[in-house]
């Protein structure tokens, strides 16, 4: 599995905190843009507006909200939050909350990043904040923080940073109010490609299978970075040849320091291609032969390609597979049909005439026996008279019993 570690970059959408609690809508998605849109379990509004932003106008607004201002990357798709009024004044104010992966945990430092802007109707150029916690989609039960700074008309990002208390441990939702301050504006998305903080990243690709004798070059080039690999060398390439974990670290021309990683496995034999044991039908109707994921392709005798086979009626079954590197791997099964109880009979009861000993036969086809004396043959020699008998366990797990009487010649 791929692990990928950001040593240092401002996430405008996570809390910095080592409890590493993020919003669970960072883009407002999970909603319909619209006026005072209706909340859900991830995002909760107050008479809050969602906006959607199509390159040139914002969707969802009030007809005379008068908002206008882009986002600040003008990207299209982005969304905001509008709080505020079209032609009069929300009594108490509006807000909207937006909910926590995993509940605050008290005594530990929580950072929050927005960027806002004041905007639209009854903006006054210093729209401000009024940041909470709390525990439930209930706005009075909240516990208030602090606000953030006042912003004019140009979009800025502001940090609110608290140490949880007592009180919010175990809150797991924020909730953002503006109060009844009478002043409008835009919160933005916590999108990365929704914000003006400059989103720099690395990535060497997912974890790779080669083939023997195969390599793959790793590419971390950035414009302006310097690198650092597992092995200390300083190129923004490097070239696998054999199976590990490789990793790079690079200071990119945004100042920060990533690190990513990626493990690469060597196919010497592929995977391992095994149908099991000769199998049977017993109450079902059905086997399913599994000739496990990991290759290819996959052709049965029937053509078929998936790496699942349904089989219906007993008979010989066989898969070739073929792996990444070309090899290609085959397997063969029997399947039996014990639907139908086997028989089991031993003979009607008999005597010995002129033989001194008698064999008693029965049958060829289960997987176990066990005779009165313990033997478990599918035959037992019987040599004097009295009562045998024989059990017998079928591939389904079913018992069978059967016994015979042998009685001494009188005839004189």
């Amino acid at each position: 599995m791929k692990i990928r570690f950001i040593l240092f970059i401002a996430s405008l959408f996570s809390a910095l905190s080592s409890y590493s609690q993020t919003i669970v809508d960072p883009c407002y998605t999970s909603v319909n843009y619209g006026t005072s849109f209706p909340g859900n379990s991830d995002i909760y509004s107050m008479n809050a507006d969602l906006v959607h932003w199509t390159g040139s106008s914002w969707l969802g607004q009030w007809s005379n909200a008068n908002v206008t201002m882009p986002p600040p990357q003008n990207q299209s798709g982005c969304r905001a939050v509008w709080i505020g009024n079209a032609s009069s004044w929300t009594s108490g104010g509006e807000g909207f909350a937006l909910r926590l992966d995993q509940p605050l945990v008290a005594g530990q430092t929580y950072s929050f990043p927005f960027t806002y802007v004041s905007h639209g109707f009854g903006s006054t150029g210093s729209f401000s904040l009024r940041f909470s916690t709390y525990s439930s989609q209930n706005y009075p039960s909240s516990y208030y923080v602090g606000n953030l700074p006042a912003v004019g008309t140009t979009w800025t990002t502001n940090t609110i940073t608290f140490t949880a208390t007592s009180s919010q441990g175990g809150h797991n939702w924020i909730f953002l109010h503006n109060g009844t301050s009478g002043t409008s504006g835009l919160v933005n998305s916590l999108c990365p490609t929704c914000n003006a903080s400059p989103t720099c990243a690395i990535s060497i690709g997912s974890d790779l299978t080669l083939c023997q004798g195969q390599t793959s070059v790793l590419n971390a080039t950035t414009a302006g970075a310097t690198y650092l690999w597992q092995d200390g060398s300083t190129d923004d390439k490097f070239a696998v040849t054999q199976s590990g974990l490789y990793y790079v670290t690079v200071s990119d021309a945004c100042n920060n320091l990533f690190k990513d990683s990626i493990n690469v496995f060597i196919n010497s034999n592929g995977p391992l291609l095994n149908l099991g044991p000769d199998t049977s039908f017993c109450s079902s109707n059905s086997v399913v032969l599994n000739a496990r994921k990991g290759f290819v392709s996959y052709k049965w005798q029937d053509g078929s390609i998936d790496s699942l086979f349904n089989v219906s009626a007993a008979g010989r079954y066989h898969v070739s597979a073929t792996d990444a590197c070309g090899n290609i791997f085959k397997d063969t099964v029997t399947v039996y049909d014990y639907r139908k109880a086997a028989t089991l009979y031993l003979g009607n009861d008999t005597i010995f005439c002129n033989a001194v000993s008698l064999q008693l036969n029965a049958g060829a086809g289960f997987k176990q026996y066990r005779w009165q004396d313990g033997s478990t043959d599918s035959v037992f020699m019987a040599i004097a008279t009295g009562l045998y008998y024989v059990e017998v366990t079928d591939s389904c797990g079913s018992v069978f019993r059967d016994s015979i009487r042998i009685e001494p010649d009188n005839i004189i």
